[in-house]
């Protein structure tokens, strides 16, 4: 039978408890409200999107076998089921098996089963570290009546179901592949671990640390782009061509591959990739697979067009290399910064990108170091005020390969009068080549 217009269609539709006086109430029916309410919001985070609203930052805690740890700060996310992912404080997470059986937990998030892979750290190899929702009855105590007792207690229950994150791991196989990303990724790993198997030893290579030190920042480096899809360069454009009879779905980034497939299941939000070898945690890599919220949870034609997910990409991996370029500035680096080549600790770079330079009494990094390969290029100077256009732009250009056949544009700053700052001396911008838009008094296009 047809619907006419302004019918009300709510057949299955979202039910409510219908409050009115005199209506006993039941526990039943403050639940449904609970779940109606919650269904509510699931539409509502749909619209926001999945992924890290704020804090669950991963920090290596402890490295060694057979007991390494993270630590997890607090924070919030929504997963792909709308569930909002709480941590209300800061945790030391041992990385034990993940396949170990949970007991029952309070709440309504029966529907985010247990893992059932056995994930052992000690396996060695990556590993998806997720957080997914959780929830558990409060130790506190409160009076029950039942209908017969004439308001007198009878037993007693927990006041309230408290909502908050548990955490496991996802193994993730080793890329293969005949493209290059994946080729070289593929060649570290075995390079690592015969190293590590070197540095177990009781005589090491005294070179030995130095060689496996880049090669794992090399790793760490490449598998954020492989997440990210980068790996199979200019397939994503073939899904904007005219659709024929055998046209093809999008293709799938490897994480989104292994998403479809349950594992990490939609409930999980992933927050950080680790790689462990025979010698322990080597690191943790948040924006591998770490990701902003973005309300598409998966790419297509519209995708590429509307850019919500490219956009989030590329962002993560502006992020990646700013976190990963970071431990050359820390108080035990494993290389000092001005001795740091891309080409020696990199695979790709991201489309834009600012490096502090060395200066007298500041540690940083060396232009000529770094880019040797650009030694013929001087850096176009700017206005500090043009630095956040160029990022904009930069946002939607491809990465950078090292070495690659396109060099990125090198960009040093000059600072207004007045201004503390050496920008000239202290930063330098790299960009993704680009068309020019603009040009500025001395010449240069941009």
């Amino acid at each position: 039978m047809p619907t006419e217009l302004l019918e009300p269609v709510v057949d299955d539709g979202l039910r409510l408890t219908h409050f009115f006086n005199g209506r006993v109430l039941t526990a039943e029916d403050l639940r449904r409200e609970q779940d109606a309410a919650r269904d509510r919001h699931r539409g509502l985070a749909a619209a926001v999107g999945e992924g890290v609203v704020r804090g669950l930052e991963v920090a290596v805690d402890a490295r060694t076998l057979p007991a390494p740890a993270v630590r997890v700060t607090a924070g919030l996310a929504f997963n792909r089921d709308g569930d909002p992912v709480s941590l209300p404080h800061d945790v030391k997470l041992r990385l034990i098996p993940a396949g170990a059986e949970v007991a029952a937990r309070a709440g309504e998030f029966v529907l985010c089963d247990t893992p059932t892979a056995d994930a052992r750290i000690t396996n060695g190899g990556f590993f998806i570290l997720a957080a997914r929702p959780a929830a558990a009855f409060s130790s506190d105590r409160v009076a029950s009546v039942d209908l017969s007792s004439d308001g007198v207690g009878t037993g007693c229950g927990s006041r309230y179901t408290q909502e908050g994150a548990s955490f496991s791991l996802v193994p993730l196989p080793v890329p293969t592949g005949g493209v290059a990303l994946t080729q070289a990724i593929t060649g570290l790993v075995a390079a690592i671990e015969a190293d590590v198997k070197l540095d177990l030893r009781d005589d090491p290579d005294p070179d030995l640390q130095e060689r496996l030190a880049m090669a794992l920042s090399k790793l760490r480096n490449g598998m954020a782009y492989w997440c990210a899809g980068y790996g199979a360069p200019g397939q994503r454009i073939a899904a904007l061509a005219v659709p024929g009879p055998d046209a093809q779905s999008p293709p799938l980034s490897p994480l989104e591959v292994m998403r479809a497939a349950g594992a990490p299941a939609a409930c999980d939000v992933p927050l950080a990739l680790l790689y462990v070898t025979e010698r322990g945690l080597e690191w943790a890599d948040a924006w591998s697979v770490r990701r902003a919220p973005v309300s598409r949870v998966a790419p297509g034609p519209l995708e590429l067009v509307g850019g919500y997910r490219p956009r989030g990409d590329m962002a993560a991996l502006i992020m990646q290399f700013r976190d990963q370029a970071s431990v050359f500035l820390q108080p035990t680096p494993p290389a000092a910064p001005e001795s740091v080549s891309a080409a020696d600790w990199f695979l790709m770079l991201p489309p834009v990108g600012v490096l502090p330079l060395q200066t007298e009494g500041s540690p940083g990094f060396v232009q000529g170091t770094f880019f040797p390969y650009l030694a013929y290029q001087e850096p176009v100077v700017l206005p500090t005020t043009w630095a956040e256009v160029l990022l904009r732009r930069a946002e939607h250009e491809l990465p950078i390969q090292v070495n690659g056949f396109v060099p990125p544009r090198l960009v040093r700053f000059v600072g207004e009068e007045g201004e503390s700052v050496d920008w000239g001396n202290r930063y330098l911008m790299f960009c993704a080549h680009a068309p020019p838009v603009f040009t500025d008094n001395t010449g240069n296009s941009w």
